[in-house]
């Protein structure tokens, strides 16, 4: 018999082509930044041309991807499946990672950020119910046969969850736990992208995972953990973003944001050595929630009350990341019994350029410049930031020969990170089969 069931990577994908939106695209805007309290707004005393250019500095962001007109987020992600030329017949679960759903301009689907297990964990801590917070807490969109699925899931890989509906989030949550999944019981995105793909399999198990940017991270974590308690061979991992749809018009972080659907297939393959996913390390701050949430325009005039936007005081989520991440990273390496230097390819969460270069220079892993470029694909220069999507079409990318500089090899140590809204941060490090 085989010593091991490895979880493999063995498909990828992403959506069509859409609509370039160039830096120079922006010259027109008339911005409104953060006062110095942190409290209220006030119009940019620099010109468009100048808040652009500074942007780019900070990012590396030259362009960025936007849907076409009258597409929605699961048209992406349908796209993105269909283009990965898999046989998804042979799926036993099909998840989506996302944070808004199917948008229409500044009306988010899902109109709450972060996670509403996020929420419920600082209501515990300030409370005094909570010492010490689940390392994970996110929210799942679902029927209810998953509630009795994830816990058979998280029981096999020793961890203790608890989940529960939406309807008792008042309740108080036990000390001690790994994760904390609040489920809503609605249309999954998933349907939605089954149909769209014209996937048939009625007894597909079919989710969405919503925990910020790692949201796509977390559900590879918990497809690896399906297969090792033998639930599934074959799962389809989807994400997906339109942030576009939620971005204000009168916010220069807008110029960040992009739209995007990626996928990924990961299956059962026994083996001899270890292989796949090798481990993996996560982080949940709740206490921070307020760095990256929902919120009205910045422009105190704005004609449309109701809309809703995402905001993010980006200084205090650097500082977060930059202090935080390599702590995550370093601790997948040591479950794997690895070293940084082991590492062949970096797949970051495409945040921004200076962010994840901090993350990875001297002040944080330790990698010198010229290893981190050498090691480290970024496409964010004219994809953007498209939040859950930015790894498994970074992974398409390389993998399809869209960066030629980079090519995976049989045998190398990949390290998948990000830091998002929550705030969370997961790291995994995957070693490529021979």
């Amino acid at each position: 018999m085989p010593k091991y069931t490895n979880t493999i990577i063995t498909a990828t994908g992403k959506s069509n082509p859409g609509r370039i939106v160039k830096n120079k695209d922006f010259n027109d805007s008339i911005f409104y930044i953060r006062n110095i309290s942190g409290e209220g707004y006030k119009l940019d005393p620099k010109t468009p041309e100048k808040r652009v250019e500074k942007l780019y500095k900070r990012t590396g962001i030259k362009e960025r991807e936007y849907k076409l007109e009258g597409k929605v987020a699961s048209d992406l992600g349908a796209e993105a499946v269909i283009n990965s030329g898999d046989n998804f017949s042979l799926w036993d679960c099909f998840g989506i990672a996302h944070d808004f759903g199917d948008c229409k301009f500044g009306t988010p689907e899902i109109n709450w950020l972060p996670s509403i297990a996020s929420q419920i964990v600082f209501r515990e801590m300030q409370a005094d119910r909570l010492s010490a917070t689940p390392t994970v807490a996110y929210d799942v969109i679902a029927n209810k046969n998953w509630y009795n699925f994830a816990k058979e899931v998280f029981a096999s890989n020793d961890k203790k969850a608890y989940i529960i509906p939406q309807s008792e989030r008042d309740r108080n949550i036990p000390e001690g736990l790994d994760y904390l999944i609040v489920v809503h019981e609605r249309e999954s995105m998933a349907e939605r992208v089954k149909k769209k793909a014209g996937i048939e399999n009625p007894n597909l198990i079919c989710f969405d995972l919503l925990s910020g940017c790692p949201g796509w991270l977390e559900l590879l974590i918990f497809s690896h953990y399906t297969i090792q308690a033998g639930l599934a061979k074959e799962i389809g991992t989807g994400a997906v973003e339109t942030l576009s749809d939620v971005s204000d018009p009168a916010d220069p972080d807008r110029m960040i944001y992009a739209d995007k659907g990626g996928f990924v297939k990961v299956e059962a393959r026994k083996g001899e050595t270890k292989e796949g996913i090798l481990s993996h390390a996560s982080r949940t701050d709740s206490e921070f929630g307020e760095y990256l949430t929902l919120g009205k325009s910045s422009n105190p005039n704005y004609p449309n009350k109701e809309h809703l936007f995402l905001k993010m005081k980006g200084n205090m989520l650097f500082r977060y990341a930059v202090n935080n991440v390599p702590g995550i990273i370093r601790e997948s390496l040591e479950r794997a019994d690895l070293t940084k230097e082991q590492i062949d390819l970096i797949f970051a969460h495409q945040a921004n350029y200076y962010l994840d270069s901090e993350i990875l220079g001297e002040e944080g892993l330790g990698l010198p410049k010229e290893v981190i470029k050498r090691k480290t694909p970024m496409n964010i220069s004219w994809r953007g930031n498209s939040s859950v999507a930015t790894i498994p079409v970074l992974l398409d990318d390389v993998l399809k020969g869209d960066m030629p500089d980079f090519t995976i090899h049989p045998r190398n140590v990949l390290n998948f990170f990000s830091v998002g809204a929550g705030p969370c941060i997961d790291s995994a490090i995957y070693k490529v089969p021979e």
